[in-house]
């Protein structure tokens, strides 16, 4: 059942995550897979907080992929290939579903679309040759968005305040009529302050549904 928002008709811009949002992404298989290339049996703590560390650096665009692959190698106490970390780390997509680019062409005409993901080098790599080999799409950016932004790209990442700014300073939008779609709580709640509206989508949760129960009409 739809519960409309009194806000909802002043929305005009909606600012979308990729990964499950509009990607289907397996966090738990991807943790297991790069936990395991570190040598999971005797891991310790801090290893895995520079593992971590290692992550939102690659996210940030501050290390090319065979920087991160090699650093990531150093951190491992087995015995690991370059090939064994892309495999581990791609792990994390699963699929993206035909009818995610039918609901933006609709979404497209009654409202501004603008991607923002947290994202690196592989998985950027890894996405668009996925569009093109699956979907034989290859004007992804183009086609479906009047504007997108990836972290890797902007040496910035959610949840800081600062990717927001640069956001609202490239597009010129509202914050205030901008709704903003995040499977992650914490991007959701460093968005807020700006006066963004927000809406945490569940992984599980098609992101039509999670539209037509929040009132916005597709």
């Amino acid at each position: 059942m739809s519960t409309r928002i009194p806000y909802l008709q002043e929305i005009d811009v909606l600012l979308l995550d990729f990964g499950n949002v509009l990607f289907d992404l397996d966090i738990p298989k991807w943790y297991e897979q790069m936990l395991r290339l570190l040598g999971k049996e005797s891991i310790q703590k801090h290893t895995v907080e520079k593992a971590q560390q290692l992550f939102r650096r690659y996210e940030l665009g501050a290390l090319s992929e065979n920087a991160f692959v090699h650093q990531f190698i150093d951190l491992s106490q087995e015995n690991i290939s370059r090939a064994d970390v892309l495999q581990a780390w791609n792990s994390i997509f699963v699929k993206m579903d035909a009818d995610i680019f039918s609901l933006l062409t609709k979404l497209k005409k009654s409202y501004k679309l603008i991607l923002l993901s947290n994202i690196n080098e592989t998985h950027y790599n890894f996405v668009f040759g996925y569009l093109k080999e699956v979907h034989q799409v290859t004007d992804w950016d183009r086609r479906y968005f009047d504007h997108s932004f990836y972290s890797h790209l902007m040496h910035m990442r959610k949840p800081d305040a600062e990717i927001y700014s640069e956001v609202i300073r490239q597009t010129g939008l509202e914050s205030r009529r901008t709704l903003f779609i995040d499977d992650l709580q914490e991007n959701l709640d460093g968005a807020s302050p700006l006066g963004f509206k927000t809406l945490r989508k569940d992984p599980k949760m098609k992101l039509s549904k999670l539209l037509s129960d929040f009132g916005l009409m597709v």
